[in-house]
């Protein structure tokens, strides 16, 4: 069961590194992670998006937080710290069932603490509205295409969102000014919308 979730490396030291990865091999933020964060070697061109600046920022903040800890009870409280992290940290595997409507368990599984923003609920709820066509309306490969088109469109909005590191753009800030560009709101009633062709 572990090989799922983990990688087992071997290197010359015969120190084994094992690293939990939690991204698909096609998304920026796999590479990032694997060559950034965890410093494997040969990484060749890595995009950087709002997600990988999110990895960067969380690398930070325990690399920060570990010195202190160091500076303020030594070494050996570090190495107890690292014996739990490493020996006594456990993982929940779960496995979703065809039957079972995996974008309520994206929406559950991804929102423990830190909200989701409104784009990333959109994104599920465009991919999630690929499924209700009937088998006449669209077909499975055509399905297939529709969502890899909707993930690739998302995978180019957070590429451009974190492309300056010193000033990343907020994901709801950007629904909301593709909102106002894409709809035109007509002062007729004061609270609707027109579509613009």
């Amino acid at each position: 069961m572990k090989e799922e979730y983990l990688v087992f490396q071997k290197p010359p030291q015969f120190i084994i590194n094992t690293y939990k990865f939690g991204y698909e091999t096609d998304n920026p933020s796999f590479k990032y992670l694997r060559h950034r964060i965890l410093g494997e070697k040969d990484g060749g061109s890595i995009q950087e998006t709002f997600y990988t600046l999110n990895l960067e920022n969380a690398r930070r903040f325990f690399e920060e937080n570990l010195l202190n800890y160091y500076q303020e009870y030594g070494i050996d409280e570090i190495e107890k710290m690292f014996k739990k992290v490493t020996q006594n940290l456990m993982f929940n595997l779960h496995e979703i069932h065809d039957d079972f409507d995996v974008f309520v368990a994206f929406e559950t599984m991804n929102n423990r603490g830190k909200k989701l923003s409104n784009l990333e609920l959109l994104k599920n709820r465009l991919i999630y509205l690929t499924t209700l066509y009937d088998d006449g309306e669209l077909k499975a490969d055509d399905q297939k295409v529709l969502r890899e088109k909707i993930n690739d469109a998302w995978k180019e909005v957070f590429y451009q969102l974190g492309r300056n590191k010193q000033k990343p753009l907020s994901d709801d800030d950007f629904l909301t000014a593709h909102w106002i560009m894409y709809f035109q709101y007509t002062r007729q009633k004061g609270d609707d919308y027109m579509f613009l062709t």
